[in-house]
């Protein structure tokens, strides 16, 4: 089932009839979000929620560990002293307050307090109790994502035990990211960010279904620029705006179902001609196909995110943005600011600063990227062409950085969006099936049929001027909701169900799978 399905679209409005008859009463509500939740994954494989229910147990016992882990205070920041002639804070004595602070990772809380009050700082206990909890939750990750590598030893131990072999194991859909969204909690309840939550609440966080299979990234605390999702579980909700709601099922169906649908059939058609001793694609062709596919992937990803936060809204939650606009960056550091914002603001705040981010010289700045965006290659797939990928990110950034350090200017806006859509569309190259067919594509060049012809070289012509021409349409999301608002109830409904017939008129025959549903 997908939300896409005539199925799921009568199940859910038969839930939010229920679920708003439910407005007053929070924990009835979260009852049937948490039936709906495991419906949903059920429809898709019971096991898959066997796998969820098992590890939303297991994130709920280290969070009440962690938690009691915290309960005695060995020792707290002591208030800044303030100077005797003037009512201020010493600043030598700030400053050594905040330093402990930042290296408790409770820097905000102390912000938050004032520097003059006396801050609690986690125990060491507490932070061996989260340590564990995280280490857990990513081996519970790798289990699935790389049992491929690991097989032989895992039957060799069950073998010793005297149990038959497990010769493969299914990689449940949304493991990737409830997965770090249990790593949200533990740091949060370790820095005390949040308190330790009831069963319920976390199961419904880390189920919800809305966001269980392609996410975004829910948190459990806010951090900048982020705002969390689990504190919402037990709050009165109100129905979203029901304008922006229109829209963005708009956007996400014609997305999904027109670009992504055309292109990623051009795509596919290209590229199946690649393989082999004589590609059947011409240069032209090939070079199309690799500059659509980075369309083809962000259409698909954030269409099915802009339906997610459409179902969210009607449910009365505010899910987290993750998409902004990618492909109108300038530079490769404003694309990470803007593509899969839920992932790379993870990466930022739990890999990248607790490797000391850029407070340690500019070289170990260097390294940390390059560690963070390896992490981010091998978090989307086990193979090595993943990890090249998030290489090649890493390194582009080091060289970015390493250019502006010794003073070269950047380049003409134009050119500079330009350069970074062709470098990040390069990149993607590697999100092939393997490495072998990540080289037999760049070898294609080579060993195309011909450069193109007329009708392939204007094809090529279009998409490239296309990159210039997105950026222009950064406000259409913000106009046709304006609009909607100005439309009375009648003209409203007439000009909605002329758009969803036009597309489903205009559709391809069958629904896009989401790509992103295996990594």
């Amino acid at each position: 089932m997908t939300f896409f399905s005539p199925e799921f679209v009568l199940a859910f409005l038969a839930f939010l009839i229920v679920y708003w008859t439910l407005k007053n009463h929070i924990f009835a509500q979260k009852i049937l979000i948490l039936l709906a939740s495991y419906g949903f994954m059920c429809s898709i494989n019971p096991r898959f929620a066997l796998v969820l229910a098992a590890y939303s147990a297991f994130v709920y016992f280290a969070g009440v560990c962690i938690a009691r882990a915290n309960r005695v205070v060995a020792k707290a920041i002591p208030p800044a002293k303030q100077s005797s002639h003037k009512k201020k804070l010493s600043r030598k004595a700030a400053a050594k307050q905040m330093s402990a602070a930042k290296q408790a990772g409770i820097a905000k809380q102390v912000q938050k307090a004032g520097l003059a009050k006396q801050i609690p700082l986690p125990t060491a206990k507490a932070r061996a109790v989260m340590l564990a909890a995280v280490a857990g939750g990513l081996f519970f990750l790798a289990f699935f994502k790389y049992y491929g590598y690991v097989r032989e030893f895992f039957n060799a131990a069950l073998a010793a035990l005297h149990l038959g072999a497990v010769d493969s194991v299914a990689f449940p859909l949304g493991i990737s990211y409830y997965v770090f969204m249990s790593i949200t909690y533990f740091v949060s309840v370790y820095r005390r960010e949040c308190g330790e939550q009831g069963f319920l609440s976390l199961a419904c966080f880390l189920a919800f279904f809305p966001s269980v299979v392609m996410g975004p990234i829910g948190r459990a605390s806010a951090a900048k620029g982020v705002e969390p999702v689990l504190p919402q579980f037990d709050r009165f909700k109100h129905f979203g705006n029901a304008d922006e709601i229109y829209v963005l099922i708009i956007f996400a169906l014609v997305k999904l179902l027109l670009i992504s649908g055309y292109l990623g059939a051009y795509y596919s058609d290209v590229i199946s001609g690649v393989y082999g001793d004589e590609p059947e694609s011409s240069v032209a062709q090939i070079l199309a196909a690799l500059l659509l596919y980075g369309v083809v992937l962000y259409t698909n990803f954030s269409g099915f995110i802009d339906m997610a936060r459409a179902l969210g809204l009607a449910m009365g939650f505010k899910l987290p943005q993750n998409f902004n606009m990618p492909y109108a960056a300038k530079n490769l550091g404003e694309f990470w600011d803007r593509w899969h914002i839920s992932l790379s603001t993870f990466i930022r705040d739990y890999i990248y600063i607790p490797l000391g981010g850029s407070r340690n010289g500019f070289a170990r700045t260097c390294v940390n990227l390059l560690i963070a965006f390896a992490l981010s290659g091998i978090w989307h797939g086990a193979g090595l062409n993943f990890l090249i990928w998030g290489l090649l990110h890493g390194a582009a950034l080091v060289f970015l950085k390493c250019l502006a350090k010794v003073g070269v200017k950047p380049l003409n806006p134009h050119l500079a969006l330009f350069c970074t859509y062709i470098f990040v569309s390069f990149a993607w190259i590697f999100f092939a099936n393997s490495l072998p067919d990540a080289a037999a594509i760049l070898s294609a060049f080579a060993r195309a049929r011909a450069f193109g012809d007329i009708s392939e070289l204007a094809v090529l012509a279009v998409i490239l001027a296309g990159i210039f021409v997105y950026p222009k349409i950064s406000a259409l999301k913000d106009t046709l909701i304006a609009l909607f608002a100005e439309l009375p109830f009648l003209p409203k409904a007439l000009v909605l169900g002329m758009i969803f017939t036009l597309i489903f008129a205009l559709m391809p025959s069958g629904i896009p799978n989401f790509i992103y549903a295996g990594f």
